[in-house]
Formats: C-alpha cells, structure tokens, sequence
C-alpha cells in the first residue's frame, strides 16, 4: 500500500495529541512558513539576553559584595577583585558579541541598504556620538584584550549609612598603557577624574543596549504583523475546542493504520506571536 500525506490543525498536550480539522497542502505550507518566521525571529532575540543575564550577575555580585566584613573567613581582598572584573569582562564581551552578531545579522538577511541595517547603523551611531559611557567602554573592551584587566582597583568602604563597594578606573594608567582609544575618547578620558566609578558607566551603557535592542526588534516584529495575527487565529481555534496547546502536523499513514503514522509537528512560537501582534498570552496551555 502506498503511504498517504495528509495535513492537519492540532491540539498537543503531554499525553496525547488530537486532529481538530483537515488543511490543505497550501494552507499547510503557509502556516509552517510563518511559524518558522517567528520562530527564527525569536530565537535572534535571545542574543540580547547575554547581555542581561551577564549584566544582572554583575550587580548582584557587586551587591553581595557590600556585606563582605574584614573578620569575615571568605573576604579575600584579591579573590574579590579578579572575581568583579571576570564579570566586568563578561559584560563587555557579551556587548560585543551581540553588536557585531546583530550587524552581520541584519546585513545578511535585509541587506546594506536595508532599512533594517541603516537603522541599526544609525542608532548605535547616535549613542556612540551622545555618550562617553557608550563609546569608552566599546573602548575599554579592547584595552582589556590587550593591555590588562578593566577595573584597576576595587574600594570597600563603611559610613553611617552603610557598605560602600566601587569599582574605580584609574585615568592615567589607562592613558599610559593604551594608544588606541582614538582622538574622541582620549580626550573624554583626559576630562575624567584620576579614578572614576566604571558601574556607573555600566548602567549607562546597558540601558543605552536596552533601547538600541528595542528599536531593532521592534522595527523587525511590525513586519510579521500579518503572520501572528493568522496564527492567533488558530490559536483561538484549538483553545475553543481543547485543552492542549496548538500545532500544525504532516501525517505520513498507510491506509487508515494511524498506529504507526509518522508525525511532523509544528508547534506555535508563544513569545514572538504576542510581540508580533501586540497581543499579550496570558496563558499558554502545556506541552
């Protein structure tokens, strides 16, 4: 006998799956095309979550690092400082990781004349020129490549309204020992004090990261409007009539002998579906 093809909207839950009703090979086509747009466009958001994860390891290690007390058996001085800028450079090379990830991104799947990749030219050039914090730490990235660690000192002091833990960098030791700062960051660096807070700087540069990430994704998300709002749509059909979470399949059988069918699902990208339409799910029904 010879194996049939046939398509289908679903409903998946742990146990079982269930056929809700027929599609056609075109309908199926078109629906697989746009939950693999989405999908793909959700897996290149999560680029972005290094950079939030390495940042907000950062600052509850700085943090923790407050309540540390000179009597204490675990404060270790050194350990302290190697372990902050460990997570410094994590910060700054997840940054880098993403900026240059995010360029080659857009330009391969849009083009250089993109409006995508001209946008993001644009943005990040805005948030080098309008700030020190931006552009001198894409510099100190590359001083702590080549020349030494990013933090040149660490200060732990206490006063009447609690710890104090900085992370200071030390103006003439970084002019001294790196040439490649370039004309406009040098002289930023001159402007600084001999030793400066690099958190401060940190929070700066994240937040600037924060708004460059959005102004992408969300140019990139408006273009799939039209394929998360067909796909809410089967969404809202599976959950009128069952419990399980939404799928489109190919079912490969034998004649009727569905035991031994052989299934390709399709299951539905959540997070970028709700993005892509402005509409938040609340709920989403168990795999």
């Amino acid at each position: 006998m010879t194996r049939e093809v046939t398509y289908r909207l679903a409903s998946v839950t742990r146990e079982k799956y269930t056929f809700l009703r027929e599609l056609s090979h075109k309908q199926f086509d078109q629906y697989v095309g746009q939950i693999k747009r989405l999908h793909i466009l959700q897996a290149e958001g999560k680029l972005f979550k290094l950079i939030e994860l390495n940042y907000q390891d950062l600052r509850e290690k700085i943090e923790n690092y407050r309540f540390y007390k000179d009597d204490s058996e675990v404060f270790d001085l050194g350990f302290i400082y190697l372990d902050s800028n460990r997570m410094v450079l994590n910060f700054l090379s997840s940054i880098r990781t993403y900026l240059d990830h995010t360029e080659t991104r857009l330009k391969r799947k849009y083009g250089e004349v993109s409006s995508e990749f001209q946008l993001f030219k644009n943005v990040t050039s805005q948030c080098f020129d309008s700030s020190f914090a931006y552009r001198f730490l894409s510099k100190l990235r590359n001083y702590a490549q080549h020349c030494g660690l990013p933090a040149g000192s660490i200060s732990l002091t206490s006063d009447e309204h609690g710890n104090t833990f900085t992370l200071l960098l030390e103006r003439d030791n970084l002019l001294a020992n790196f040439d490649s700062w370039g004309k406009t960051v040098k002289e930023d660096l001159k402007q600084q004090k001999n030793e400066f807070d690099l958190m401060h700087l940190i929070d700066q540069k994240f937040k600037l990261l924060e708004y460059v990430n959005k102004i992408i994704s969300d140019h990139e998300y408006r273009k799939h409007y039209s394929d998360a709002r067909e796909l809410l749509l089967l969404m809202k059909e599976v959950n009128q009539e069952s419990e399980g979470a939404p799928a489109v399949m190919q079912i490969s059988t034998i004649g009727d002998d569905y035991s031994g069918a052989s299934l390709i699902i399709h299951d539905f990208p959540y997070e970028a579906i709700s993005r892509a339409s402005g509409i938040k799910i609340t709920v989403l029904p168990p795999i």
